[in-house]
């Protein structure tokens, strides 16, 4: 590799979506092998009294019919949350009842299999959201109780099983999202308030116990997924994807940068997907939205989408002459020679670069490796992004 060039692209270039079908064919081979090894563990329909020994193997141990997979909740519940704590347990808090909101919490041992009753919450509360902070304490946001949407907030302590209160949000809400920063805040967003759907959103700062107001969502919205981001976007940014707006069930979806604390656009889903969609980051950055209510009712379909601020950054370089080379690497930083991550980009010698932060510096370098070493890293290059 002689040589590295940077181009920079436009500023306001359109994200990619990638749209992902479900495989039916596998799914129903899938099915059908294994509705055969019960019917051949179970003797099914064979003439043999017998099953077949290959077949039964795959079953073992056996499938003991009608036993529970783990004790029961000790009330019953819906619309309530569930935290893995740092002890291992589950702690589910709240939900709607059969009379109401519920105050109470609960307990899953994993070990035992076991629930057990923990403190009760200062207020009763469904549609709420719940966040483990990094001091391994649990933070319960807003929410509906028995009287109406909520603005309270409270703390719970692993150590003592108590709840203790917080500071309060400045707009009551439910159907808002709940998401843990780098910097150790919260970010709320969005949701049903008392006067409708909200574009506000708060930082919950767990030093003092204080929110303050950050940047408003560019479009109101409720039951939408908030995903927190990983590099080459700013740390810290959280994209905000469908959910129930205005006018109806969202397709839109934007980027939280907390440097600045605002909200920008940042392309559309394929589908509407107003309710109960998930989003799952994946190791490439990428996030796999799923299912959840579209404008005619449950939806099979699921999106890849690739989160952009707009700014691009192409490197260039200069293929190897060294016929046994079978790809490049290309490695990023924000500091000289100290790189975050290797994107392994096979054998292209270009890689355009997304959603790169606006006035930062960030240097680059390439290597090619064969099937049994990688080469020294080319000479840096750096740009600053605007």
């Amino acid at each position: 590799m002689a040589k590295e060039s940077i181009q920079e692209q436009g500023s306001h270039s359109t994200p990619e979506w990638t749209y992902s079908k479900t495989q039916f064919a596998t799914l129903v081979a899938l099915v059908y092998f294994t509705l055969a090894n019960l019917l051949a563990c179970s003797g099914g329909s064979s003439s043999s009294s017998s099953p077949d020994p290959v077949l039964a193997s795959l079953c073992s141990p056996p499938l003991v019919r009608g036993s529970p997979l783990t004790d029961a909740l000790n009330s019953a519940r819906a619309s309530h949350t569930a935290t893995l704590l740092t002890n291992g347990m589950v702690l589910v808090t709240g939900g709607s009842g059969a009379s109401g909101s519920l105050v109470s919490t609960e307990l899953y041992n994993p070990t035992t299999g076991q629930w057990t009753a923990t403190g009760n919450l200062a207020v009763a509360r469904t549609g709420h959201t719940a966040t483990l902070l990094t001091n391994g304490t649990v933070l319960i946001t807003g929410g509906s109780g028995n009287t109406g949407l909520l603005t309270s907030a409270e703390l719970y302590n692993q150590t003592t099983g108590q709840w203790a209160a917080t500071g309060a949000l400045a707009i009551a809400r439910t159907g808002h999202t709940a998401t843990l920063l780098p910097n150790e805040r919260v970010l709320i967003a969005g949701g049903h308030g008392s006067s409708g759907l909200l574009t506000s959103a708060e930082l919950y700062d767990p030093v003092t116990g204080q929110w303050t107001p950050t940047g408003d969502l560019t479009v109101a919205r409720t039951g939408h997924i908030a995903t927190l981001l990983t590099t080459p976007l700013p740390n810290g940014s959280v994209l905000a994807a469908g959910g129930h707006g205005g006018t109806g069930p969202l397709t839109s979806t934007e980027l939280y940068d907390p440097a600045n604390g605002q909200w920008v656009s940042t392309g559309d889903l394929t589908v509407v997907r107003a309710i109960h969609h998930t989003a799952t980051l994946l190791q490439n950055g990428t996030v796999l939205v799923a299912g959840g209510h579209g404008s005619t009712g449950p939806l099979t379909s699921a999106e890849i989408v690739t989160p952009s601020n707009g700014i691009q950054v192409r490197l260039m370089w200069d293929f190897a002459s060294d016929s046994s080379v079978r790809g490049y690497k290309v490695y990023y930083g924000t500091a000289p020679k100290s790189y975050q991550q290797a994107i392994d980009v096979g054998l292209k010698n270009s890689y355009v670069f997304s959603g790169l932060r606006s006035g930062t510096t960030y240097y680059f370098a390439v290597t090619a490796y064969g099937s049994v070493a990688e080469g020294c890293a080319s000479s840096e290059v750096r740009k600053t992004v605007f």
